[in-house]
């Protein structure tokens, strides 16, 4: 999975989104002419030309910049690049995900990054880190976004030859020991070289705890004292037109069928881009069948803030490492018949979470939603969620899942 000579050398929001006009290039196949060519070089090419995390190039300067020499449709799959075909632009979603992997070597045979991750797992406190039964997929996640905002915090530790580092994963041991990550490297011009995941004094960690005076603090993304979201109906604002017409693919299917009948059902190999410009176009702004569902998220908003107002815990902060922005997610329910002792009564059932921010003023604003499973992944770098209704077990339909598949599964 990892390929490295002794230089450097070589993964939605958990929530990703994409224009329309992005096309899958996976069909495509071909012989790369430049098969020397490693995906980090590609990706330190990409950060050079783009004018953000999100930003489009175009696909002629990278491959000038990296030296391309083959096709187009050849260097857009080889390197798994989305390409907008309307201004012949790539770009590759969610940068941020892959400064783990370019920064720190894992040996694919000795020391692997899947073996490591899993007994950083064996390590830490028992918790749930797989996802749709892939094995450590959220820890996967939580590691390599954790390590983008250790850098960007400058929280990395290093000795005083700078050939010694650490950095603190904020998951701790059954004693509550911080766990870090020790990494070393011959040069300075070196990239690092992992060594273990270790409690200092412990095992490898008498080597670091020789090699680097001061032990990284854990990452922060909130500060002190503005940990908590309680909305009310007067200081909270939300778009609900562009909710429901972005991504009608995240309301209640049931929700749909009220107003579109059978329009509401996925077609045969219809992709959730797809699904969602369709349903888009069937629910103009201004129409009925809009105004019916605004109805419908107004309400279904209206008790999650309730809900807030009663338990604090119920707004569950989160992180979006590609805009580095904090924020708060609140749930959004239907109601669902479950029989307790005999007796019928109604349940909440959550379907999706609203992604909430604050502004300077003070007010509130409800931007977008997102599936749980994503919602999950945001709200895992902050802190395990204590929460009666985010958990790591929503499973994702593995047609939604795939609009935010796992990077790290990708890296060659």
């Amino acid at each position: 999975m990892y390929r490295e000579s002794n230089s450097i050398d070589s993964e939605k929001s958990p929530a990703s989104t994409s224009a329309s006009a992005v096309s899958n290039t996976s069909h495509i196949s071909g012989t790369s002419l430049n098969g020397d060519l490693k995906p980090h070089e590609v990706r330190k090419a990409y950060k050079k030309l783009a004018n953000s995390t999100e930003g489009w190039v175009s696909i002629v300067r990278l491959m000038k910049e990296v030296g391309w020499k083959g096709k187009p449709a050849e260097f857009t799959f080889k390197y798994k690049l989305q390409f907008n075909p309307t201004n012949h632009c790539v770009r590759i979603h969610n940068i941020s995900r892959y400064e783990m992997i370019d920064d720190i070597y894992f040996d694919p045979d000795k020391n692997s990054f899947p073996s490591n991750v899993n007994k950083l797992r064996t390590m830490a406190l028992d918790e749930n880190w797989d996802e749709n039964n892939r094995t450590n997929k959220l820890l996967d996640n939580y590691l390599c976004y954790t390590y983008t905002r250790v850098k960007y915090e400058n929280k990395i530790s290093k000795s005083k030859d700078n050939l010694y580092a650490c950095w603190n994963t904020g998951l701790v041991d059954y004693r509550y020991e911080p766990i870090f990550c020790y990494m070393t490297r011959k040069d300075v011009n070196n990239r690092w070289m992992f060594r273990s995941f270790c409690i200092n004094g412990e095992d490898l960690g008498k080597e670091m705890g020789r090699n680097i005076s001061d032990m990284p603090k854990p990452a922060t993304y909130f500060k002190e004292g503005n940990l908590l979201c309680q909305p009310n109906e007067n200081n909270l604002s939300i778009d609900r037109d562009h909710i429901i017409r972005e991504h009608p693919s995240r309301l209640p299917i049931e929700w749909l069928r009220q107003v579109l009948r059978d329009d509401a059902e996925w077609k045969t190999d219809e992709t959730p881009d797809q699904y969602d410009k369709r349903i888009c176009d069937l629910l103009p702004k201004d129409s009925t069948n809009n105004l019916f569902l605004q109805t419908l998220l107004k309400q279904t908003i209206g008790e999650s803030v309730k809900r807030c107002q009663w338990n604090y815990k119920t707004a569950i902060p989160y992180y979006d490492p590609n805009n580095k922005r904090v924020g708060w997610f609140l749930p959004l329910c239907t109601r669902a018949a479950q029989k307790f002792h005999g007796k019928e009564r109604a349940v909440l059932k959550p379907f999706a979470a609203l992604v909430v921010t604050k502004g300077e003023s003070g007010r509130f604003q409800g931007e977008t939603i997102y599936r749980l499973s994503w919602a999950y992944r945001c709200a895992r770098l902050v802190c395990r969620p204590d929460s009666d209704w985010l958990t790591p077990l929503f499973a994702t339909d593995d047609k939604l899942d795939a609009e935010d598949e796992d990077v790290i599964s990708t890296v060659s």
